[in-house]
């Protein structure tokens, strides 16, 4: 059985590591970028199941990926946001905006798991 694709789009390194570690051992294949424009360039080679992305990043937000991937792909691609901002402002936003759901940092293993099999189920 061919494993899930994950992309995650993460502008601090140590955070997309860590993040890429966690998504391995839960059995995803893992593929990461910087920014919004590079996540929507590798969209289209990679072709991803799902996509985590920091909310706030240089050249290209979270929120700008969400909404081209809404508006300019014909994929359903489930999304979900991760972000270091106050939790209970931006997973309303995130529901408000069509994300799958949202983390808050630092992650933790469970809430990814969680997360994912929801954004799988859909």
């Amino acid at each position: 059985m061919t494993k899930k694709k994950v992309l995650v789009v993460e502008d601090d390194n140590v955070t997309k590591n860590f993040l890429a570690q966690i998504i391995e051992r839960l059995g995803y294949q893992v593929d990461s970028c910087e920014n919004g424009l590079e996540a929507i360039k590798k969209i289209k080679i990679i072709k991803p199941d799902l996509i985590l992305s920091d909310v706030l990043m240089p050249e290209c937000s979270g929120l700008q990926l969400l909404n081209y991937i809404q508006k300019k792909t014909p994929s359903n691609i489930p999304i979900i946001l991760i972000s270091s901002l106050d939790l209970s402002d931006v997973e309303e936003m995130a529901e408000d905006v069509g994300a799958i759901g949202f983390i808050s940092k630092p992650p933790q293993k469970d809430k990814i798991a969680e997360m994912f099999e929801k954004a799988m189920s859909v």
